[in-house]
């Protein structure tokens, strides 16, 4: 039983890990190339750039959230695992009553992308909620390794992002699609470049898991 659990604890940890190292670049990526992204997309007829400027603003403020949804995902399915299945009705329940009671007060005041905030807001507390109850019921406990790469994993996309949005802002494109496509490339190779500086954890594993596939196919031939 101790195993079971200490291999539970070991796999929910590893999952957030690369949870974290492959969502957060991409959350960067989105909030920092949204209006291109939704220009490329949607931005034609009717759909005119102060719609595209709406929509992108929602879908920044937005995907603040999407980190924090991945890492509670992961959470409410090891309590699931345990049978614990009220725990994360108990954090969604809170996160919801947040969520009516700063849109009741600060609704009037909110812009489409300050109520996406909210709700990336609300998300953030609800994955906090269940990390705590996580730890306090001892379905994972806090690795200072765990931590490290976490914290590795963000840092490498905030830098990324900001490369990304000069890119994206200071230099100019002769289409959507190139704004979307250039930029994105970049930010790709400088999130690989700051993991293999960094010795990023969950970036090795990746590089271990594309050779290991590599080989497989080679062998296979």
């Amino acid at each position: 039983a101790k195993g079971d659990k200490a291999e539970s604890d070991r796999l929910t940890r590893t999952s957030i890990r690369i949870l974290v190292f492959i969502i957060a670049p991409i959350s960067a990526g989105v909030a920092v190339l949204a209006r291109p992204f939704i220009a490329l997309i949607y931005e034609n007829g009717i759909f005119t750039a102060s719609d595209t400027d709406i929509t992108a603003e929602a879908l920044a403020c937005y995907s603040v959230g999407m980190v924090f949804a991945a890492v509670s995902e992961v959470l409410t399915k090891a309590f699931f695992a345990v049978e614990k299945t009220k725990i994360p009705m108990y954090s969604s329940l809170i996160s919801m009553g947040v969520n009516i009671l700063v849109i009741a007060v600060f609704g009037s005041y909110l812009s489409i992308g300050g109520v996406a905030l909210v709700s990336a807001i609300v998300t953030a507390v609800n994955m906090i909620l269940n990390l705590v109850f996580a730890c306090r019921h001892h379905l994972i406990s806090p690795e200072k390794r765990g931590i490290a790469d976490i914290i590795k994993s963000i840092a490498a996309s905030a830098v990324m992002g900001a490369v990304v949005y000069f890119s994206s802002d200071k230099l100019s494109y002769n289409s959507k699609f190139m704004a979307v496509l250039i930029p994105t490339i970049i930010g790709v190779a400088v999130y690989v470049i700051l993991c293999a500086v960094t010795g990023s954890e969950e970036f090795k594993l990746l590089i271990k898991f594309v050779l290991s596939k590599f080989k497989k196919n080679k062998e296979e031939l």
